[in-house]
């Protein structure tokens, strides 16, 4: 296959396709309670130019995979610890013969591991076509829609012994900040990643995009592993990334 027909087909969505899971392939400690029998999968997400999220609705366990048989990953509720609506980035659907549904979705872990959840315990699914992509290397992000950069910028990243982790992410929640002049700048963009260090996020490790103010550091490295950019540069991103939109950190 050239290059081309392999890209169009990455970015193929909500293709259905059903699979047939035999009875013996199922059968002893791989049997999933509540995902039995033969299925039909969704995909939700290319995490290129249209993705799907959807919130929480109710206190939910994700599993390492469908059924509640599999290793159990993390507990969700309908809150963040910033008090946000929790959301999750959703990837693919599973629709089992039995009747039961679950999604597979990226979850706010530090692993940056993806988990199934049962689908009556998340909110309709919405679509975004916008990514970040943030490249520690060339201290760069940019923000694509349709696959089109829009807005792009310098940055200042975490220093070694403070690292900003790498992996595939997404945007959690968006926060006004009480003191515009303050560390985190006018606004903050929360993601679902975790550092292994402490954070200028209070209370938490979480990972954010934030403005600065410091804005010399930029671009740079810092003692804190959140991404910083200037405060002009916060206020446009702030306006061009809505909530549960991918993020790459290379």
């Amino acid at each position: 296959m050239d290059t081309h027909a392999s890209a169009l087909l990455s970015r193929l969505l909500a293709v259905t396709f059903a699979v047939t899971v035999s009875a013996f392939a199922l059968a002893g400690p791989a049997m999933a309670a509540g995902a039995k029998g033969s299925y039909t999968e969704t995909l939700l997400s290319n995490e290129l130019d249209t993705s799907r999220w959807a919130f929480v609705s109710k206190r939910v366990s994700a599993f390492s995979r469908p059924g509640e048989r599999g290793r159990k990953l993390r507990t969700l509720t309908r809150h963040t610890p910033d008090r946000t609506s929790e959301l999750v980035l959703t990837l693919r659907e599973r629709i089992y013969s039995d009747g039961t549904v679950w999604t597979e979705a990226r979850l706010p872990m530090r692993s940056q591991a993806t988990g199934w959840i049962r689908r009556s315990a998340l909110d309709k699914y919405r679509v975004v076509h916008s990514r970040i992509e943030i490249d520690r290397g060339q201290r760069t992000a940019k923000l694509f829609k349709n696959e089109q950069v829009v807005w792009s910028a310098p940055i200042a990243i975490g220093r070694s012994g403070h690292t900003t982790p790498a992996g595939n992410f997404y945007v959690r929640n968006r926060l006004a900040s009480t003191d515009k002049n303050g560390r985190f700048g006018p606004f903050a963009i929360g993601l679902s990643a975790y550092a292994r260090t402490a954070t200028d996020w209070p209370g938490h490790k979480t990972v954010g995009i934030h403005g600065t103010n410091k804005p010399k550091q930029v671009p740079g490295t810092s003692s804190d592993p959140c991404v910083h950019v200037t405060n002009d540069q916060i206020r446009a991103l702030f306006k061009l990334a809505p909530p549960g939109i991918p993020v790459k950190i290379l």
